[in-house]
C-alpha cells in the first residue's frame, strides 16, 4: 500500500508540474514605456506527444517582485504581433489563428486592457 501511495503521489506531482518540464522559446518581447509592464510571445514545446502552444504572457514589475500571467493560449505555432496602444492597453494580433485553436483569451490582467485582432474578427 505504501508503494502505491508513493507512486500515486509522484505521478500527481509530475502531472501537476508538467508545465515546468516544457521548453519555452521567446518569439517577441515588448516593454511599455517606463518598463513597468512587459508582454511576451512564447512558443511552448512540451515534447513529441503534444502540440506546440503559442502563449502571450503579461508581466508586471515592481520593486520587490515581478508577477506574470498568461493571457492568451492557442494550440500550434502562430505568428502573433503585440503592440502597446497606450500604457494600459495591449493589442494582440494573430493572422492565422482559428477559433478552434484558441484556448484562453483574457480581457485584462494587472489593470491592463487587452484587445484582440483575430481572422474571424475581420470583415470578409
Amino acid at each position: 500500500m505504501k508503494r502505491f501511495l508513493l507512486t500515486l503521489t509522484a505521478t500527481l506531482a509530475m502531472v501537476g508540474c508538467a508545465h515546468w518540464l516544457c521548453a519555452d522559446e521567446v518569439k517577441q518581447e515588448l516593454v511599455v514605456s517606463g518598463g513597468k509592464y512587459r508582454a511576451r510571445v512564447i512558443e511552448r514545446n512540451c515534447g513529441a506527444m503534444t502540440h506546440f502552444v503559442t502563449v502571450v504572457e503579461l508581466m508586471k514589475r515592481s520593486l520587490l517582485l515581478s508577477r506574470r500571467e498568461e493571457v492568451f493560449h492557442a494550440v500550434n505555432s502562430h505568428e502573433l504581433t503585440l503592440g502597446w496602444q497606450r500604457q494600459n492597453l495591449l493589442r494582440i494580433e494573430c493572422r492565422d489563428c482559428s477559433k478552434a485553436e484558441i484556448r484562453d483569451k483574457l480581457p485584462s490582467a494587472f489593470g491592463i486592457e487587452i484587445e484582440y485582432t483575430l481572422p474571424n474578427d475581420r470583415d470578409p
